[in-house]
This record gives structure tokens, C-alpha cells and sequence, in this order.
């Protein structure tokens, strides 16, 4: 979405305010759209969007997708059913 872009480069902009030039590593899920987000954050954080790191250190891990629990949804383990 519009807001998520914007909220990725904002993220980059703040790494880059605060003084991290690099990731040693960046980990995200399988989605399109995860990746997509990570490529945003070092565009804004660094010159180009792989400046930061080399992409034999960007992985993906089908455990970092998202899940979704139907109607349990959003509920917390210890809520009454």
C-alpha cells in the first residue's frame, strides 16, 4: 500500500539519521511484498538499494510468512472462546 511504501522509506531515512551505513544481514518472509519493503528501507537508508549489504546475505525464510488462524484470529491464547 501507499502508507506501507511510506513507512519503509521512512524507516531508511531514520537507519540513516541514526548512523547505520550497512546490514551485515536481512531477513525477511518469502512474500513478494517483504522483499519489496527491504528494498525500499535501503534505497532511503543507502545510496542504492544494495549498497548496504551483499545479496548472498539476504535470505528468506517460510517461517517469517504470516499465518492466519480464522476465527481465532486476533484473539489471545488466554481469552475465553
Amino acid at each position: 500500500t501507499p502508507q506501507g511504501m511510506a513507512q519503509a522509506q521512512a524507516t531508511g531515512q531514520l537507519l540513516k539519521q541514526r548512523g547505520i551505513r550497512r546490514f551485515d544481514h536481512i531477513f525477511t518472509s518469502q512474500l513478494s511484498r517483504a522483499y519489496i519493503t527491504s528494498q525500499l528501507v535501503c534505497a532511503a537508508a543507502f545510496v542504492s538499494s544494495w549498497e548496504g549489504f551483499h545479496s548472498k546475505n539476504y535470505h528468506t525464510a517460510w517461517q517469517l510468512n504470516e499465518r492466519h488462524y480464522g476465527a481465532l484470529q486476533g484473539l489471545r491464547k488466554d481469552d475465553p472462546s
